[in-house]
């Protein structure tokens, strides 16, 4: 594979498309995607064909291992017929290289002969599970023919690696499948999460999803006093960053233990005395206690900003009739994030019309706000209306752009509303000013909302942390009233006083976070489906009801070794004949 003539890189076109697509084809896989990437990367970099060829030989060597970890992931056939397409590229790049070193054609140069340590010959004659127990001592036989030990990689205290017989090992920890995380873009269910998607995670940074899985598991039921009776669903082995009741009083003084139930209460007299750094742990779900805090992180200035929001991806370009100007993006402003607030609380829209609902009596209050700022910030004018079969008034704006940018970010339909991720990163002034829009439309007098969109709910909830307001939801199940009416679910919104020990505000390690006390636990035995993933970086990522965290770490007996003992591949490979033999 001569890369300097131009011919043989239009002849292997082909085949670069071909790597190209295996790595979009096992790109789900973190195993696979980093194996395709560095091999794709080989493939394109002239400058890394220059680079030390037995880089390429521990290549080589680890798709061997690989393919002996494929029973794990299904799908075998495909995955060992890419195995030897791989090899092949890469005894080119070999070639190649030594072509290069020796400066003669290619065609003098012999592909390199038995190169590379067998290890699935390895593999097949050693026992897998003799090198797990000699780095797992306290593996257990779990039923059937796997087994189960604490895992290496996250704080374990009770076992959740699960260790199969074939040579590979996999640590789960999932949310229910209804779960809601925080993507870039908006407030997502974890089962509708792809492999390449960001979420957000404790510093704000989009984290990259590199590994997701769905299967059957057992739960733990947690309500927290933000969200009650709307519970999280989490496998027992999930590792969730909570505080511990204890760090909290030993932190705050203005807490102290009371009583039998040694729950926290408040003592005035020390309530201006500053908070200690309060101290995070990393443990298990089926490890929380009642009176432990999940905890919400509180973005910090540096990374707000209240940049216009782009919609010209859902804009259409004309192709017939008057082309007027054009709205490509929603302002952000405090007069706009109010009027987006009143959107979620009372806008809907048909095809090219823009409509407020709204009581008769609020036509020249709310009515003329909302009709001033869609003059004065998008240049268009509206219409205020009284409804002669009812007792309400109504806002109308006839401008499709617009009609498609509020129905693309904040939805559109009572069951369908929701706020984008980009709102948790408005200045704090912006994010008043929609929540007033917001309770201007669906609140009462103390400022409790309410809303049949559990998508919503979560939102504002988050919204109300990140510009420091206290509050709390719970859900109203549905019913039927007198009338034979039935009524959905709904969720309920209310403020609450700050600085008591169900929910407050305060730092760790210099970042503030929402703490709140974890009300119930019940563990549910029946099977639901669960999600696990697996996100890059600091391995945090933001749930609808907190910070969560991944462990999912996955790899065979030569992984282990590389990871336990810091060698490379062969080291491991002839380590783990001495082991298993």
């Amino acid at each position: 594979m001569n890369i300097d003539s131009d011919a043989a890189y239009k002849r292997n076109r082909a085949t670069r498309q071909r790597v190209e697509m295996w790595v979009s084809e096992f790109g789900k896989y973190q195993m696979f995607a980093d194996g395709c990437a560095l091999l794709l990367h080989y493939y394109n970099d002239q400058d890394m064909l220059r680079s030390d060829y037995w880089t390429l030989v521990e290549l080589h060597q680890r798709w061997s291992a690989v393919v002996n970890a494929t029973f794990f992931w299904g799908n075998r056939h495909q995955i060992e017929n890419f195995v030897p397409f791989a090899d092949g590229i890469v005894a080119d790049l070999v070639a190649e290289m030594l072509r290069r070193k020796k400066k003669m054609p290619l065609t003098q140069v012999e592909r390199p002969k038995n190169w590379r340590l067998d290890a699935k010959q390895v593999k097949a004659s050693i026992d897998p599970i003799r090198v797990f127990e000699y780095y797992l001592p306290d593996m257990k036989k779990n039923g059937g023919k796997t087994y189960k030990a604490t895992c290496l990689w996250h704080k374990d205290t009770r076992p959740s690696l699960v260790v199969y017989p074939e040579g590979a090992c996999h640590c789960f920890s999932c949310l229910s499948e209804d779960e809601y995380v925080w993507s870039s873009d908006r407030l997502t269910r974890i089962s509708d999460v792809k492999i390449g998607d960001t979420l957000l995670s404790r510093t704000g940074i989009n984290a990259r999803v590199i590994s997701s899985k769905t299967y059957r598991s057992n739960v733990i039921s947690v309500e927290t006093r933000v969200f009650r009776n709307i519970p999280i669903y989490m496998t027992p082995d999930h590792p969730n960053i909570i505080a511990r009741k204890s760090d909290i009083s030993s932190s705050i003084p203005l807490f102290f233990t009371v009583g039998k139930t040694g729950r926290l209460s408040t003592q005035i007299a020390y309530k201006d005395k500053p908070h200690k750094n309060i101290k995070l742990s990393l443990v298990r779900a089926d490890d929380i206690l009642e009176d432990d805090y999940l905890v919400f992180p509180v973005y910090p200035d540096n990374v707000r900003k209240d940049d216009p929001i782009d919609i010209s991806k859902y804009i259409r370009p004309y192709t017939r009739g008057p082309r007027s100007k054009r709205i490509y993006s929603l302002p952000i402003n405090e007069d706009t994030a109010w009027l987006y607030g009143m959107w979620v609380a009372e806008g809907n829209a048909t095809k090219r019309v823009v409509r407020f609902s709204l009581h008769k009596n609020e036509a020249d209050t709310l009515g003329r706000r909302i009709s001033d700022i869609l003059l004065r910030h998008f240049g268009l004018k509206s219409t205020i209306g009284i409804s002669k079969q009812s007792n309400g008034s109504y806002v109308t704006c006839c401008r499709t752009d617009l009609e498609i940018g509020l129905k693309s970010i904040f939805g559109s339909g009572a069951g369908n509303k929701r706020i984008p991720s980009e709102s948790l990163f408005w200045s704090r002034n912006i994010q008043r000013s929609f929540i007033d829009g917001y309770t201007a439309g669906d609140g009462n007098s103390v400022g409790s909302t309410v809303t049949v969109s559990k998508d919503l709910c979560y939102g504002i909830s988050a919204m109300r942390i990140q510009c420091g307001i206290v509050s709390s939801s719970y859900r109203r199940n549905g019913y039927i009233d007198k009338n034979e009416i039935f009524h959905r679910d709904s969720y309920i919104s209310t403020l609450n006083s700050e600085n008591t020990p169900k929910e407050f505000y305060s730092k760790s390690d210099g970042i503030e976070y929402y703490f709140s006390r974890v009300e119930s636990l019940f563990r549910d035995k029946s099977l639901k489906n669960v999600v696990d993933l697996e996100v890059d970086g600091d391995h945090t990522f933001l749930a609808g009801f907190g910070l969560t965290h991944n462990c999912n770490f996955h790899t065979d007996i030569f992984g282990m070794i590389m990871n336990q003992e810091q060698c490379d591949f062969a080291t491991a490979v002839a380590r783990a004949q001495e082991l298993g033999g």
